[in-house]
């Protein structure tokens, strides 16, 4: 079952057992919505001639001061977000952390997520080969979703972010969508590194 999985990498280091735990599980936060994928022409992805990829809780990214924790199904049209440290707590109770989830906003089919400085979201939409941000705001009506970058040529499947110096955004490509419909993926290559000039940047590696 989808869940979100914490962990105390001290216990861990010293090979506790019980470092890590499991919290919202089964949620309607980490669960996949009976959606297709669809990347440029492949609709419905399907593996193995008939199970239909829907992926759960995948998309993940903790805010730039440690506050909340922003996360989604890829196959989901809506990001959530909960405050880090009741994720934190092994005291909190199943309802009170459940209670303290909030619908952030709408969302592309997404994979990978991140955070700048002013608190946008970023997001890979890869069915459109794009870049997305959800602009930071106080409540849901404020927030606003719109492209940073689409470009079908050098985004497949975009899938990790990261910030470097000077504002860059750098995003990397997994193609893996070829792998998934049984093709050979290196018949697609190359596959490249895209970076993008933002407004607002984020510590360099993050």
């Amino acid at each position: 079952t989808p869940a979100l999985v914490v962990c105390d990498t001290v216990r861990m280091a010293a090979q506790d057992q019980d470092a890590c735990h499991r919290l919202l599980e089964g949620h309607a936060s980490v669960m996949p919505e009976v959606v297709d994928i669809n990347i440029n022409g492949d609709s419905p992805m399907v593996l193995l001639g008939y199970l239909h990829l829907r992926i759960a809780v995948d998309s993940i990214a903790l805010d730039r001061e440690g506050r909340w924790l922003y996360y989604a199904p890829v196959s989901s049209g809506t990001l959530w977000r909960v405050p880090a440290k009741l994720l934190a707590d092994r005291g909190t109770s199943t309802r009170d952390l459940e209670n303290s989830v909030e619908r952030f906003s709408a969302k592309p089919i997404t994979d990978g997520i991140t955070v700048d400085d002013d608190g946008n979201v970023l997001l890979t939409a890869f069915e459109h080969s794009a870049v997305a941000m959800v602009s930071a705001g106080d409540s849901y009506e404020e927030r606003t979703l719109s492209v940073v970058l689409r470009d079908v040529e050098h985004l497949q499947w975009p899938d990790g972010l990261s910030f470097g110096p000077d504002r860059w955004l750098y995003v990397t490509s997994s193609a893996i969508h070829h792998k998934f419909m049984n093709r050979e993926v290196a018949r697609h290559s190359p596959f490249h590194i895209v970076r993008i000039k933002m407004d607002a940047g984020a510590l360099p590696g993050q």
